[in-house]
């Protein structure tokens, strides 16, 4: 993430009643979540590696399409086996990511 943002990793924690957001250290506290809204507290935790992964899917989204682009102007096209492995690693690497930050927003891990 951005220096404008609390460095992540994030993890939720519970400190006399109060769930608070904090680094992976503890500090610096990223927030407190008042009331019964833990699920939020877990959704706000996971904000580093989902901003990370979407960063990441809107970069590799714009390599596409500069591939793309690339490809309708040169005749030396890439074989259809090349294309096809580059996509597949990332796109599975992408949804790795992804799924990581989402079961860490859903608490119980289930994606």
């Amino acid at each position: 993430m951005s220096e404008k943002f609390t460095p992540g990793p994030w993890k939720v924690i519970n400190r006399h009643g109060v769930t608070r957001v904090v680094n992976e250290s503890g500090k610096p506290e990223v927030a407190d979540i008042i009331g019964n809204f833990e699920p939020n507290a877990h959704l706000i935790a996971a904000a580093p590696e989902m901003y990370a992964a979407l960063k990441r899917v809107t970069a590799w989204l714009d390599s596409i399409a500069d591939d793309a682009e690339k490809q309708a102007k040169d005749s030396r096209f890439i074989t259809l086996k090349e294309a096809c492995e580059k996509d597949a690693k990332n796109f599975s690497a992408t949804s790795n990511d992804l799924k990581k930050a989402l079961a860490k927003a859903d608490k119980d891990g289930s994606v």
